[in-house]
Parts: structure tokens; sequence; C-alpha cells
């Protein structure tokens, strides 16, 4: 599939402030960040490790970043073509699954 030159690649890499994603996520899925509060507040300390509450853990929403936040959001901007400059590869991607949000 990937000999064909036929397909693109999304690497699916963000950047971004935790304050930021934090605030558009209890925005846009606020069931997530409910969840994982939950699972931070049981959490067990063991030596050196810190064991998340798995039961309030497992009460996320089976869902990905792009799905819960990155795909609803208006206050992203995405860029195309980095790749290229800094790996020499083709241009990652066409911006048009963002609706002409991208920066290309």
């Amino acid at each position: 599939m990937l000999k064909s030159g036929e397909f693109n690649w999304n690497s699916g890499m963000f950047m971004f402030r935790a304050d930021r994603l934090l605030a558009e996520m209890e925005r846009l899925s606020p069931e997530i960040v409910q969840a994982c509060r939950a699972a931070v507040d049981g959490a067990q300390r063991d030596l050196s490790f810190t064991r998340l509450d798995a039961p309030a853990f497992a009460t996320n929403p089976n869902t990905s970043i792009d799905y819960a936040v990155m795909e609803k959001t208006d206050a992203a901007a995405c860029r195309y073509g980095v790749a290229r400059h800094r790996l020499g590869g083709g241009i990652v991607g066409t911006g048009s699954a963002t609706d002409g949000r991208c920066i290309q």
C-alpha cells in the first residue's frame, strides 16, 4: 500500500499547552476529564509508582483525542509539510480533513 504512493500518512502529532488542552477537554469532552480526575483522586502510591484507580479510569469513554477534542475544537491550527523540510520526505497531508483550518 505505501509503495504505491497513492496514500498519505497522518502521524497524529499534537503540540499544545497542558492548560489549554485541559480547558478544551472540559468544554468538549467533560466525561473524559471526570473519569481521569476520579482515577487520580483514587490513586495509590506504591514505592515510586502512582497506581491510578483502575475502576474509575475504566469509566472513560472509548474514544481517541482526535474525535473527543481535536475534530471539534475551534482553537486548533495544523501545519503540513514540516516533515518535508526536516526529514527529507514528502508533504504529509492535504488539509482537507480540517475544513480549511490548516496553514499550508
